[in-house]
């Protein structure tokens, strides 16, 4: 602001001395050095704040806030209006006039937003306490996060939700923690996976479609006593063997044959098993296979 052209009030007084005699450009300084409520778009009556007139810019500058007089610009601008002229509302605008904080006449916030359609709209990332939301710093040109800022989220896997907004996965949302994750029901666990990919469901399972497993894990084998003379067949058969799975079922395995008559034997429908005892086949017959099954093992 160019004030070279201005008197300072040592100037003035100076004009005005006993037995001085003031000149008209005298008075022009001292009328010029003063605010004039009709000219200067300023007024002050009895009981009214202090009031002043918007200039006739588009953007209706009020008020203008300086580090120094002599700066070229202002550091800050309150105008009434946003900067392009089209919505009508309170704007604090920086040094390069651009709206920092706009509010319009319907309440409507915008913290780097000059057309805010929410009650509070924001063009950037949002930090409250511990939580930041926003653009995703290790990609901020394609997807917004929340998560904590207790951790550095420049950091890949630390953020707790990421939902893309560009690119092929636009729209994609995943879920992320950087160790164990819980989905919880009133407030208990009911599924937790751990960082090495380990699942532990709270509750039964129910899948409509196929399962793909990788691997399965089943109990061991167990290899029976086997008495009267019974001997398994070998041959490249299975040794007889068997198991109880976590539903109680009884799984069985392998050929075995008499060690006396060297025939392959075959379960009989007579054959029984008793839980927490032996098995006792019946006799072999003429007509059993090679190949056939071995009778029901107990528990």
């Amino acid at each position: 602001m160019d004030l070279s052209n201005k008197r300072n009030r040592d100037e003035l007084k100076s004009f005005f001395k006993k037995n001085d005699i003031p000149t008209e450009r005298n008075f022009a300084d001292l009328i010029d050095g003063m605010l004039n409520q009709k000219d200067d778009g300023v007024a002050k009556q009895p009981n009214s704040p202090f009031s002043v007139e918007a200039d006739p810019s588009a953007q209706q500058n009020a008020l203008s806030l300086y580090l120094k007089l002599a700066d070229n610009a202002p550091a800050w601008t309150l105008s009434l209006k946003n900067p392009d002229g089209s919505r009508a509302g309170l704007s604090i605008n920086d040094v390069n006039k651009n709206s920092r904080l706009f509010i319009d006449a319907n309440g409507n916030t915008g913290v780097g937003v000059t057309n805010p359609a929410e009650a509070l709209e924001i063009n950037g990332r949002l930090k409250l306490g511990a939580l930041t939301q926003g653009t995703w710093p290790a990609n901020p040109s394609r997807y917004v996060f929340w998560g904590t800022n207790t951790l550095d989220q420049t950091q890949a896997g630390n953020y707790a939700l990421l939902q893309g907004f560009n690119g092929s996965d636009a729209g994609t949302v995943y879920l992320n923690s950087p160790t164990d994750l819980h989905l919880r029901i009133n407030n208990a666990d009911k599924l937790v996976i751990a960082n090495n990919g380990d699942a532990q469901f709270t509750g039964s399972v129910k899948i409509t479609g196929s399962l793909d497993a990788g691997s399965i894990t089943q109990e061991n084998w167990v290899a029976p006593t086997l008495l009267n003379g019974w001997v398994n067949y070998g041959g490249g058969f299975n040794d007889a063997g068997y198991f109880k799975d976590s539903f109680g079922i009884v799984h069985l395995r392998g050929l075995v044959k008499s060690g006396q008559t060297q025939k392959p034997f075959s379960a009989s429908p007579t054959a029984t098993a008793r839980r927490g005892g032996n098995c006792t086949p019946p006799a072999p017959t003429p007509t059993a296979l090679a190949g056939s099954t071995s009778p029901p093992m107990a528990t």
